[in-house]
């Protein structure tokens, strides 16, 4: 039995709501070390429960979106506010008392109650569910009603001339249990005071920390393993005991160079925070992949063109335009293969823009007809597209599909190269790591001229290609879930310097 503490926090103050509208929520993946490893978990029945810290008022849809639902979960608001832990109830506007004569007007974003000079703009979240009520008079916003996916009014925001300055956060009976200071941050107690060792805190956080220390002091002494945030570092520290706990270091979450806590243990993802961690002297360190290996269908030999995935986040566009210029020739001389230029990010400039549009536009004058064609016939004859890959599911789903990984960064991506071994797909990467070997599974070059070899070597003859689907599901086994967690579960239980899988 061991407890999970992620930081599924927003960017500004990490404790408060990360529901809000639709049209609000930021296009990118929640997916992270932390969710993984409960995953794992999940699947092989390892027990284990969650610590949720911040206030997340659409927990539930979080947890089922994330194939989390089957979780054991102690939440800390849940236990300030004296909510159930239930299924996801979804809430009609219609059924709410509004007062005779209100009228109803229906846009792309949300739905506006008018009654004389009272305007309620009802506000739903990306899985539909009701988020928000928010009330004006005279064109100047009053208060604001959050409610929980459970189908519960979780808490009031009011405002003063427009701005807001306190939050009423809302038990089960719908009376206040606690009112924040949105301006100075002080938080009062209304009600149970006697779960409570002060009547006023300074802040949600010291409150927070209360509650985290009263969980760990009434359960056994389990490990703890908490995604490393410096926004919550020091106050699980304040709680846990150094035996006790672990931290997670993830590479797209942690940015930081320096970790100063270092008679901790750590697990991480990448080479790179292993070194710097060695170099500060840092005693236990367990480097581990977070993703899990699987075996997941290849299906790029049902396609008539072989597809080649470069992936371009975190190269510069120099270098990207010139790798798009050294493959050019193939794919032009031939109508075997196609270019995806795999992202997580839809920000790419206009010159790269340009330089890939006049390629597919001078390959289509040449070779096809188009004078009858429509804009999706043209677009399916391009050579080289974009991919975005913001979630996971995209990733595993467009790699299924390609015939070769290409990953040229100074540290690969961990989870496309995981992915890479689960569907035997082979990587030409300018860095060995422990999960591509030269001529096994992929092909390491070390410099920009050996390109083409790399992909000749596997486009060109199919028996290197097999070899190399061999080879990815022989590791499979070895990157599992159940020999990562047993992993985990040894290096926790003694910790051990410099161990890796």
């Amino acid at each position: 039995m061991k407890y999970f503490i992620p930081a599924w926090y927003q960017q500004n103050k990490w404790w408060q709501d990360r529901n809000g509208p639709f049209y609000m929520k930021e296009h990118k993946s929640d997916f992270d070390d932390m969710m993984s490893l409960m995953r794992m978990h999940i699947g092989n029945n390892a027990p284990f429960t969650l610590i949720q810290l911040s206030y997340h008022t659409a927990f539930q849809l979080f947890l089922h979106r994330n194939e989390l639902y089957e979780a054991s979960y102690y939440s800390v608001f849940d236990e300030i506010q004296k909510f159930p832990q239930s299924a996801p109830k979804a809430l009609d506007y219609r059924d709410f008392k509004w007062k005779k004569g209100t009228e109803f007007i229906y846009t792309l974003y949300i739905i506006k109650a008018v009654y004389k000079n009272e305007t309620t703009n009802i506000y739903y979240n990306e899985d539909g569910y009701l988020a928000w009520m928010e009330q004006f008079v005279d064109n100047v916003k009053v208060s604001r009603y959050i409610f929980d996916d459970r189908g519960f009014l979780s808490s009031i925001i009011l405002f003063k001339e427009g701005k807001e300055y306190r939050q009423l956060y809302i038990d089960i009976d719908g009376d206040i249990v606690l009112k924040e200071d949105l301006n100075t941050g002080r938080v009062t107690v209304c009600k149970y005071f006697e779960q409570y060792e002060r009547t006023a805190y300074d802040s949600l956080p010291e409150l927070i920390q209360e509650k985290l220390a009263q969980f760990i002091k009434t359960h056994a002494a389990h490990p703890v393993v908490a995604a490393y945030d410096e926004q919550h570092n020091d106050l699980i520290q304040n709680v846990i005991p150094e035996a006790q706990l672990t931290y997670s270091i993830f590479k797209h979450r942690n940015r930081a160079h320096q970790y100063h806590r270092l008679n901790y243990k750590y697990i991480v993802d990448v080479q790179s925070i292993e070194t710097l961690l060695k170099s500060q002297q840092v005693k236990n360190v367990l480097r581990i992949t977070p993703f899990d290996t699987s075996k997941l269908p290849s299906i790029s030999s049902q396609f008539y063109v072989d597809f080649i995935g470069l992936y371009i986040d975190g190269m510069s566009e120099d270098k990207i335009i010139d790798v798009i210029e050294r493959i050019t020739p193939m794919l032009t001389s031939s109508k075997k293969f196609k270019l995806k230029l795999l992202t997580k990010h839809n920000d790419k400039s206009a010159l790269l823009h340009s330089i890939i549009k006049d390629i597919n536009e001078a390959f289509i004058e040449q070779n096809e007809d188009t004078e009858d064609m429509m804009e999706d016939e043209l677009q399916n004859l391009e050579i080289i597209q974009f991919e975005m890959i913001t979630f996971e599911v995209d990733l595993i789903s467009v790699v299924s599909k390609l015939r070769i990984i290409i990953d040229l960064n100074e540290e690969p991506d961990l989870f496309l190269q995981i992915a890479g071994i689960s569907t035997g797909v082979p990587q030409i990467n300018e860095v060995a790591t422990d999960y591509v070997k030269h001529k096994q599974n992929g092909y390491i070059i070390h410099q920009i001229d050996e390109l083409l070899e790399g992909l000749e070597y596997y486009l060109n003859h199919l028996k290197h290609w097999n070899l190399s689907l061999s080879y990815s599901f022989k590791l499979i086994d070895q990157y599992s879930s159940r020999n990562i967690i047993d992993k985990i579960d040894e290096f926790i239980e003694g910790g051990t310097y410099g161990k890796e899988i």
